[in-house]
């Protein structure tokens, strides 16, 4: 799918300006030059410019080509099994942000690597050690090396 860079400037264009907005409110530190708003300010402005830029780009290429599609959609992406792949995995996203904190991170995760697997056709000889092996290793990273916390949920009891 292409989407004509004046859309996309504008999208990128409005979450600069959100981003900007929303840094605003941030609390100030007392007797500092420059408080925790300072670098989403700025990566806020460098996006809208970035937006504006791809917004005049767009609309160059536009004139020199006289119009044409605002959105250009390749045959090969009106399958139905992409359709479905595509809708998997939002569905696997809102699932793991609405069961995370009470099912827990581990079993969470093994569920949506185990549906998104079964969804593509990975051979259960692959998708069991996968399924299990992937979020342990994901919790190691996090949990240990860089000390995010994940959610237990169930498997608060037996939490390490």
């Amino acid at each position: 799918m292409r989407v004509d860079d004046t859309i996309l400037g504008a999208i990128l264009l409005a979450f600069a300006v959100a981003v900007v907005a929303y840094a605003q409110t941030f609390p100030t530190l007392g007797g500092m030059a420059f408080g925790p708003d300072l670098f989403p300010t700025v990566i806020g402005c460098g996006l809208g410019v970035c937006g504006i830029g791809l917004m005049v780009t767009g609309v160059v290429r536009r004139r020199s080509r006289n119009g044409g599609p605002w959105i250009d959609v390749a045959p090969w992406m009106r399958s139905r099994d992409l359709a479905g792949n595509l809708l998997a995995v939002l569905a696997a996203t809102l699932g793991y942000i609405l069961l995370s904190d009470w099912l827990g991170f581990h079993l969470t995760a093994m569920a949506i690597l185990a549906l998104l697997f079964l969804k593509l056709h990975v051979r259960l000889l692959i998708l069991i050690p996968f399924a299990i092996a992937v979020p342990l290793i994901i919790h190691y990273a996090f949990y240990s090396l860089l000390r995010v916390p994940l959610p237990w949920g169930l498997l608060t009891p037996i939490a390490w």
